[in-house]
């Protein structure tokens, strides 16, 4: 896995040592420099990573948002990416534990990867720092949605990225083999002008907003959701 990340060709040399760091399982420091234990779900697959960073590589985008920062994993995919296809981009991460049940390894790791100056954290809930972004009249080309995975709470992140997103911005959920991903992502399918894109991760669904919603207050489209796949959570 390790000689995959540092050969990548989309991925910045200091960025993909991270990962390797990461990935290894052993003990990371933390912003206040002690040492800390990572537990083992917290992250994604080093392919779903690639698979983000080759859609940064294409579409260049200069404002990326996630929502959900924790270890750092998806953080150093895009901004390993951004590094080296865009590198006056900004890359915004959202997430209020981030110094609590992180304790800042994903910060210390961005530093290291000497991505400091093209990252902004916000220590909010999404809930509060979406809103706070649309009314600033924020826009971005890219925003990744691997926070809160409850289904009201998807729909929630989902209302506020689609419309912070700009025209022709790409948009990915994480977690498709959740249900409550799947039932929200069965719902855009029918209610959005969104158009999905092919990926090669299956635990990723990629859109790519091609229009502004146009849809009238009245609107709406019944939708079917298989709640017979996804109830356990995937080996990483």
């Amino acid at each position: 896995m390790n000689s995959d990340l540092l050969n990548s060709p989309v991925l910045a040399p200091e960025a993909a040592s991270c990962l390797c760091a990461l990935y290894s399982q052993a003990e990371q420091k933390g912003h206040d420099g002690s040492t800390y234990r990572m537990d083992a779900t917290t992250r994604i697959t080093p392919g779903q990573g690639i698979a983000m960073a080759e859609l940064i590589a294409q579409h260049k985008p200069a404002r990326c948002l996630e929502i959900g920062f924790a270890y750092g994993f998806s953080t150093l995919f895009m901004l390993g990416a951004l590094l080296k296809a865009k590198p006056d981009a900004r890359l915004t991460s959202m997430d209020p534990w981030e110094l609590t049940a992180w304790h800042g390894i994903g910060l210390r790791k961005v530093e290291e990867a000497g991505a400091k100056s093209m990252h902004v954290w916000m220590e909010e809930f999404s809930h509060f720092g979406l809103p706070q972004l649309l009314k600033a009249r924020e826009r971005f080309d890219f925003i990744y949605i691997d926070g809160d995975h409850r289904f009201d709470a998807i729909m929630l992140d989902f209302f506020y990225a689609e419309k912070l997103l700009g025209k022709n911005g790409i948009l990915v959920f994480d977690d498709y083999w959740m249900p409550s991903t799947k039932t929200a992502i069965s719902f855009i399918d029918k209610n959005y002008a969104l158009q999905r894109r092919e990926t090669a991760c299956a635990n990723i669904v990629v859109y790519q907003k091609t229009a502004e919603d146009e849809r009238g207050w009245w609107h709406f489209e019944p939708f079917a959701v298989d709640q017979n796949k996804g109830r356990s959570t995937p080996k990483r």
